[in-house]
């Protein structure tokens, strides 16, 4: 005789389990996990399973899980027309460099501009080799897509990217959706106040500033 279905996992209303509804399944608390999968969400003891199991991945591989912030962490991202005139120029002058493989610089749109925070790209690529490693910003998805393409052009370096539409709170972030325990993951933010309850996993960095405005 088969167990009964203990409802993991939902996509949308429908447990993918039994094909029922969450309401027949009686509405079990889930976790939405929207940036696996769309419309994905998880049971508590589903996701507690799951972090079991990347534990035990990290301890075989010896390693933890970094999460790292964008803006003013890794990158300084303005509109071009709030530079000053010499940034302007500088901008109109390298036009024919910026975008380029390893320049520092890249137009976003045609109406943001982005500097890389020095040594950026290995810093990152030397963390990979002791850390997993996520990205959590309070952006769009469709920003942070653009910017994480720009700094791990391949692909192969950031484990997931989690953005504003995937937090339970729109203006917090928390680590209620990252498929690790609390006690392997190490945060790098220049933000305090957006981590909440989960400052004990922060490392507080100095916010990079790096445009003048006029």
């Amino acid at each position: 005789m088969a167990s009964p279905c203990k409802h993991p996992q939902f996509i949308g209303n429908t447990c993918v389990g039994c094909k029922l509804s969450k309401t027949e399944c009686r509405n079990p608390p889930t976790t939405p996990l929207n940036y696996i999968r769309p419309h994905m969400s998880l049971s508590i003891d589903e996701i507690n399973r799951l972090r079991d199991e990347n534990l035990r991945s990290l301890l075989t591989r010896k390693k933890l899980h970094l999460i790292l912030n964008l803006d003013k962490t890794l990158i300084h991202v303005t509109r071009i027309d709030k530079l000053t005139s010499e940034d302007k120029q500088y901008i109109e002058q390298n036009q024919h460099e910026i975008n380029g493989d390893g320049h520092e610089y890249k137009m976003i749109g045609g109406v943001h501009i982005l500097r890389l925070r020095p040594g950026v790209r290995d810093f990152i690529e030397k963390l990979s080799s002791i850390f997993d490693i996520s990205i959590y910003t309070l952006a769009s998805k469709f920003y942070s897509a653009q910017i994480t393409k720009i700094l791990d052009p391949k692909g192969c370096i950031f484990k997931n990217v989690i953005s504003r539409g995937d937090c339970t709170n729109r203006s917090q972030k928390g680590l209620d959706v990252v498929l690790s325990h609390d006690q392997v993951i190490l945060i790098f933010d220049d933000k305090k106040r957006v981590w909440g309850n989960y400052t004990k996993n922060l490392i507080q960095i100095a916010p990079y500033n790096f445009f003048r405005f006029r």
